[in-house]
This record gives structure tokens, C-alpha cells and sequence, in this order.
């Protein structure tokens, strides 16, 4: 008796399913690779609009035309993670502040601003693909991202 099996085996969907699970891997790690690098790219224009306002506030202060917008750290800890000297004032800004520098952010992002010597500070920080955290506009505009990023 002759049986004419016709279908998909079982070693053949079996290796079906390997190989889309391997193309899945794949584009999902694409997917996260360039999610990562998009956020990073917006907190580093976030960032740059924050140094452009914060120039021309730090202008109008020197004319006392205005004053400096935000808290002032003093917190010795902020202080010790973000490398800020005793010299720097550096002032943290909250959403409301943001928006009254006319500069719109969307989410918890954290910044602060030193008006004096031009630096501005992500607050949470970017890891890069060595696991050190950056803070500085200066440091996470030059970064190549690690798989675990954006801190």
C-alpha cells in the first residue's frame, strides 16, 4: 500500500520556526539600537536649546536686565555626581522652568544649567558602551551607545 503523505514535516517546521526566530532577534535588536540612539539624539537637542536660552539669559543678567532661572545645587551629593566644584553655580530646572526658558521637553527629564561657564547637565546621565555615566552636554554629544543606554 502506498501512502502519499503530502504537508509540511515536522523537521521542516521545526526549522521554519528557528530561522524566524533569528530574523526576529534580529530586527528586534535593530529596533532598540535605533531607539536608543533617537533618545539620546533628543536629550542632546533638548540639551542644546537649554544652552542657547540659558546664553542669552546669562546676558541679560550680566545688563541686570533678568535673573538666573532655576534652584541652585546644594546638594553635595548632586553636586559629587555631577563633578560640580565649589566655584560652579549650577541650577537645576524643573518642567515649569523649562517652559518659562521657552524650551518644551516632554517626560521626567532632568537638566540643570551652570549660566557662567556654559555647561549643561542631564541629570540622570547616559551610559556608554564602556558603563561609565556622562552628564555633561560636552560628554553625551561625542558617546557611542551601549547595549543598556540611555540611563
Amino acid at each position: 500500500m502506498k501512502s502519499n503523505q503530502k504537508g509540511v514535516t515536522m523537521v521542516a517546521l521545526v526549522i521554519m520556526i528557528i530561522v524566524m526566530l533569528i530574523i526576529s532577534g534580529i530586527i528586534i535588536y535593530a529596533g532598540t539600537s535605533t531607539i536608543k540612539s533617537a533618545k539620546q539624539q533628543s536629550i542632546t537637542t533638548n540639551m542644546l536649546l537649554i544652552q542657547a536660552k540659558a546664553r542669552t539669559i546669562a546676558d541679560k543678567v550680566e545688563f541686570q536686565e533678568a535673573k538666573y532661572i532655576g534652584h541652585k545645587i546644594e546638594d553635595e551629593q548632586i553636586k559629587s555626581k555631577l563633578n560640580i566644584t565649589d566655584e560652579k553655580e549650577v541650577y537645576e530646572l524643573n518642567q515649569e522652568q523649562l517652559y518659562e526658558m521657552g524650551v518644551e521637553v516632554s517626560g521626567d527629564n532632568k537638566y540643570a544649567v551652570d549660566y557662567k561657564n556654559d555647561e549643561v547637565y542631564y541629570l540622570k546621565g547616559i551610559k556608554d558602551k564602556d558603563g561609565n555615566i556622562h552628564y555633561t552636554l560636552s560628554e553625551i554629544s561625542e558617546l557611542e551607545l551601549n547595549e543598556e543606554g540611555i540611563e
